[in-house]
């Protein structure tokens, strides 16, 4: 019994033995297993970051002394990062076309370094990049003078702290399909285009981070409501004004000292009487229904008021002028109401239906000198309503490429082309004033899949003075017939009437155009011209002076707009004289 005792108490002493012995080698390899590797010119370690890196065990800090590297630093595996201070250690790009610092590893902290000179051709290049990078810190670090200062792609779980991405080609912290990530107490300013921007990423934290002086200081690109589903407190500026990033609330307004606007998922807001510039969105609706966007001025941004997935919403009074893309976007947005807002001067559209947004209101809105379109009516959008608006001195006045619409009333002059219609059918398109526009008041086409333009409802319009006084009011540019009956076309004469329409008269592989009956005064339901002629029957005769020589040239009398006067100005000023054409 005593022996068996025994030999219990030899096993377990050795046991234990083990266990101690086992205890210390783990503590002793832990320890070797976080070394700290010393970079600098001489007399350290390592006088190349990457050569320190390569070398390091999982776990390893490297602290970088003060100097200047040249190199393209690639972080596949658990490391820290330390320099010695952001305003003492700059690392250059080696390749401008690359990273300088690209992080592919999880758990990878990098702080205290100027990360600058990544200014190649190549979008998303950074100064600090995480790819498909999770639970990482990046803080107290300085990236300016790259394409990207800092970017986020395919990344979760990240913190983002003190750092300041300044003065970079195109952006300052950019996050792409990146989730649950943190950004506190960042600065973003002067970059050429963005600030910090949000693309297709969800449930992000932002605090504290300052935007300023950036041609769009803030924004969120979505495809879903996941993505638009942010954490983003009113301690974000931009340019001195509050953020204010609301999600999942209900009846309230928007307090007046905001910056940034940005709706998710919400009811019965209010936006009113504000002045929102140099963001992405001045005011972003997202999945938002009864809720109101009144009185606001939204310029100079990508996009001046943009809905998405938004129903029974009000827009009015607001200024949506001189933006980069669009004045007032609606995408999958239906059943709003868009009155009395100016949406004019804008690099491409002025008021944009963009796809699938049905049974909206236009009306009496302002859409003058956009770059290309001043109302666009885009795919799989039917059943819209466009009342009293005026498009001019855009290169088109009204896009048409949907179905079910109705267009009455509006005023479509002085742009390159009027109302143009491209795989657009069984559209309503009366009593609409459409004049001197430089190439057709009328243009229809085929479409992207080579579908026409038919069974539009195209009469009682006031179709006047366009393509260049009277050289094709109206083209038809496909092979579908079209009934352009009962409409006045500045004229009773016939033959003007016909001369001005584009069909298969003058290219057999075009269909029709049937004009007649024609009205023999303007469409009292369509804005009337003046009625009071130009012209007198004494212009035709000093006209006819100039043409035949005995009287010096005078560019009033050339109506034609071809440099000279000849007979044809001389018919066209008669005609005019006793009112059967305008010019």
């Amino acid at each position: 019994m005593e022996t068996t005792k025994a030999r219990k108490r030899n096993t377990m002493g050795k046991l234990n033995g083990i266990m101690l012995t086992l205890a210390m080698i783990a503590v002793f390899c832990g320890t070797a297993s976080a070394d700290t590797l010393t970079v600098c010119s001489s007399g350290c370690d390592y006088t190349k970051i990457q050569d320190a890196v390569n070398n390091a065990a999982v776990g390893d800090t490297i602290f970088v002394y003060n100097g200047s590297y040249t190199e393209n630093v690639d972080v596949s595996k658990e490391l820290t990062l330390q320099g010695e201070g952001a305003d003492v250690v700059t690392v250059t790009a080696a390749s401008p076309d690359d990273y300088v610092f690209e992080v592919t590893g999880n758990y990878v902290n990098i702080s205290g370094f100027t990360a600058t000179g990544t200014i190649g051709p190549y979008i998303y290049k950074a100064g600090i990049c995480l790819i498909n990078a999770s639970h990482c810190n990046i803080s107290d670090n300085i990236a300016s003078n790259n394409y990207y200062g800092i970017g986020v792609g395919s990344s979760n779980n990240n913190t983002l702290t003190n750092n300041n991405a300044s003065d970079n080609k195109f952006g300052g912290i950019g996050l792409g399909s990146s989730n649950s990530n943190t950004l506190q107490n960042n600065t973003a300013n002067s970059n050429n285009y963005y600030g910090i921007d949000l693309t297709c990423s969800s449930g992000n934290m932002l605090q504290g981070n300052m935007m300023s002086g950036n041609r769009w200081n803030f924004g969120v690109v979505a495809d879903s409501l996941s993505h638009y589903t942010q954490n983003i407190d009113t301690s974000n500026t931009v340019d001195g004004k509050t953020v204010y990033y609301w999600v999942d609330q209900k009846d309230k307004q928007i307090p007046d000292d905001a910056g940034y606007v940005g709706i998710v998922n919400c009811t019965n807001i209010t936006v009113k009487d504000l002045t929102l510039t140099n963001n992405t969105q001045g005011v972003l609706f997202a999945y938002t229904e009864n809720s109101r966007i009144e009185n606001v001025s939204a310029s100079n941004n990508d996009v001046g008021i943009y809905m998405e997935s938004s129903d029974s919403n009000t827009l009015e009074s607001n200024t949506a002028n001189s933006n980069g893309i669009r004045g007032i976007c609606l995408e999958r947005s239906s059943s709003n109401t868009l009155q009395r807002n100016n949406a004019s001067n804008n690099e491409q559209r002025g008021i944009d239906l963009f796809c699938d947004s049905s049974n909206n209101m236009l009306q009496s809105n302002t859409v003058n000198s956009n770059d290309y379109f001043g109302i666009v009516i885009g795919p799989w959008s039917c059943c819209n309503t466009l009342q009293s608006n005026t498009a001019s001195n855009n290169r088109y006045g009204i896009w048409l490429s949907s179905s079910s619409n109705t267009l009455t009333k509006n005023t479509v002059n002085s742009n390159d082309y009027g109302t143009y219609l491209s795989g657009a059918n069984n559209n309503n398109i009366t009593c609409n004033w459409v004049h001197n526009n430089t190439n057709p008041g009328f243009y229809l086409t085929t479409d992207y899949w080579g579908d026409g333009s038919t069974n539009n409802n195209i009469s009682y319009n006031n179709i006047i003075e366009n393509g260049g006084y009277y050289e094709y009011q109206f083209y038809n540019d496909q092979t579908d017939d079209v009934d352009a009956a009962n409409n006045w076309w500045g004229t009773t004469d016939r033959d003007i009437i016909n001369v001005s329409i584009h069909d298969w008269n003058d290219d057999p592989s075009k269909g029709n155009v049937t004009y007649l009956p024609i009205l023999n005064d303007p469409a009292p339901c369509a804005q009337i011209p003046d009625e009071t002629p130009t012209f007198t029957t004494t212009d035709a005769v000093i006209a006819l002076q100039i043409a035949v020589g005995s009287r010096e040239y005078d560019p009033l009398y050339d109506v034609s707009g071809d440099d000279r006067i000849t007979s044809l100005d001389v018919l066209m000023i008669l005609q005019a004289a006793t009112g059967a054409i305008r010019l």
